[in-house]
């Protein structure tokens, strides 16, 4: 992981706006992450906020959605009420980046979102709140 990381970031430094290898790093991040149990992934958001920086407008919208499923699945698989931090908190984390997900996103692609919201609110066994994103997603998706 180190010697896949050490390549990923020169890339990054040589191609900055190249959006394959940032989301390449984010997984290694990810990995790095949970490999120091570090369930509030501090390592991948910092590299998540590096890319928002770099990375072409078009996706920081994705940036943001991928910054709060990783931060579900850490959340999800390895965290309560008893765990620091806890599974509130760090879904909550997950909450502000869906938020920003959406206020970055075109708007014929919100419904993804709204619904990957509404996926994540489920696993953190928020029924009701699952159903009007959920309800939300279905309201705004656009015709095939």
């Amino acid at each position: 992981t180190r010697d896949s990381l050490h390549v990923v970031e020169r890339g990054l430094t040589g191609i900055p706006r190249y959006g394959p290898l940032w989301f390449g790093a984010f997984r290694l991040y990810e990995e790095m992450d949970l490999q120091y149990e570090s369930y509030d992934l501090p390592r991948s958001m910092s590299v998540i906020d590096r890319a928002t920086l770099n990375i072409s407008k078009e996706l920081i919208w994705k940036v943001h959605l991928e910054a709060a499923q990783m931060l579900e699945r850490s959340s999800t698989e390895h965290l309560d009420s008893s765990t620091d931090p806890t599974l509130v908190q760090v879904i909550n984390m997950c909450r502000k980046r869906f938020a920003l997900s959406i206020v970055t996103c075109p708007p014929s692609l919100r419904w993804k979102v709204w619904l990957a919201a509404g996926r994540m609110e489920v696993a953190a066994g928020n029924s009701d709140v699952a159903r009007r994103l959920f309800l939300r997603a279905h309201r705004i998706v656009p015709d095939k």
